[in-house]
């Protein structure tokens, strides 16, 4: 079942007299399925921000159509977009975006807290997550007493407290090592396998590997996507790099 309908949608921004005028988006089409793990990947400047804040309902399209489960993103008026966003959406950011002077706990239920749950069901909650993301002796620790890979995690576990329809990741492991990176990949991996649908926006091909299906980006249009299959990961890696090498030399020419 689809979950995701982004249909010709156009960005373009414009200087305060309209002398100058950038097309960011180009008319970018595609579905995403419930349960998908999708990775959007391009160069700098191809539209990928652009694409994933109108995504995000943090900013709207000059043109085109974003459906999330039927509903359409342009027709929520502006007073009720936070409350679509904490009950629809889940977000991990490359900088983790968590309040230094929350508990990791606190910063998890947060979402919660504001959508007013009581709090025996936001502990039944952290509980359910708290184990597979192996933040259960984080929780009362705040979030500059752990490591980067640590708080990656915990910002994980914000993302899935409120069981969002989809996940949206931006560069999630552009701030990490590589043992983190991999860490929170496979994170990834299995929250996706349990049903969780997850669109990642990242640079790194490793990244992109763990999607089950990647769509590139150029010049404000998708340009090409591969579909992971029986793929093994080693295959996949190859096939994402010769595209990439592909678009770098679109670019040039």
């Amino acid at each position: 079942m689809e979950l995701l309908d982004v249909r010709g949608v156009k960005k373009i921004y414009s200087t305060r007299l309209l002398a100058n005028k950038t097309t960011a988006l180009n008319g970018v089409t595609f579905k995403v399925k419930e349960g998908e793990f999708v990775t959007i990947m391009g160069e700098s400047g191809s539209g990928k921000t652009t694409l994933l804040n109108i995504l995000a309902a943090f900013d709207k399209p000059s043109d085109g159509e974003v459906d999330l489960k039927g509903q359409c993103l342009k027709d929520i008026k502006d007073k009720d977009i936070t409350i679509f966003r904490r009950n629809n959406l889940g977000f991990v950011f490359q900088e983790f975006d968590l309040l230094p002077n929350f508990t990791n706990k606190d910063n998890i239920l947060l979402p919660l807290v504001l959508a007013g749950f009581k709090y025996k069901e936001m502990n039944e909650r952290l509980k359910a997550i708290a184990k597979p993301l192996n933040i259960e002796d984080l929780l009362e620790k705040y979030p500059y007493e752990i490591s980067g890979g640590q708080r990656q995690r915990v910002a994980v576990g914000r993302a899935l407290i409120n069981r969002p329809k989809l996940i949206l990741a931006d560069e999630p492991t552009g701030a990490l090592d590589s043992r983190s990176s991999d860490e929170l990949l496979k994170i990834f991996e299995d929250i996706n396998r349990a049903g969780q649908t997850i669109l990642m926006v990242t640079h790194s091909v490793k990244a992109a590997s763990f999607a089950s299906r990647v769509l590139f980006i150029k010049d404000g249009v998708i340009f090409h996507e591969l579909y992971k299959g029986d793929l093994s990961y080693e295959d996949l890696f190859i096939k994402i790099s010769d595209t990439l090498t592909l678009l770098l030399k679109g670019s040039k020419r």
